[in-house]
């Protein structure tokens, strides 16, 4: 490996160890999962800045760090997954433009945007069974 080579996977060990610091720092303050995840991957999350280019980001996909990080986030109880009456809840980020979308052909059914992506889901589960 080239000194070069070592360098960058140096740099990118070191901004991984810092990712994983600043992801446990959150925990300890009492961020929730959802939180944890805006704070490291949201637009202006820990990890765009730490890796901010793609071949940076691709980087680390690929380290050790990165496995530990997502081990650390597999273990997290979701705040987003709550029990409601044997039911559960999800928040889903979607581009605006299919929001809109979807909110549109709701109103045009005459259902609510729940109703409609769960009979959506539902149809494609019914396809693959």
């Amino acid at each position: 490996m080239s000194a070069n080579t070592q360098s960058r996977s140096r740099s990118i060990k070191e901004r991984g160890c810092q990712l994983l610091a600043f992801a446990r720092k959150q925990l300890d303050h009492g961020s929730s999962g959802f939180d944890l995840f805006l704070a490291l991957f949201g637009s202006r999350g820990k990890a765009r800045m730490l890796f901010p280019t793609k071949k940076e980001w691709l980087a680390f996909e690929r380290s050790d760090e990165n496995k530990e990080l997502q081990k650390l986030i597999e273990n997290l109880p979701t705040s987003n997954q709550l029990a409601l009456n044997g039911d559960f809840a999800l928040t889903l980020r979607l581009p605006k433009s299919v929001h809109t979308a979807l909110t549109k052909e709701a109103a045009a059914e005459g259902v609510s945007l729940d109703q409609l992506c769960l009979s959506k889901l539902v149809a494609q589960l019914r396809e693959l069974v």
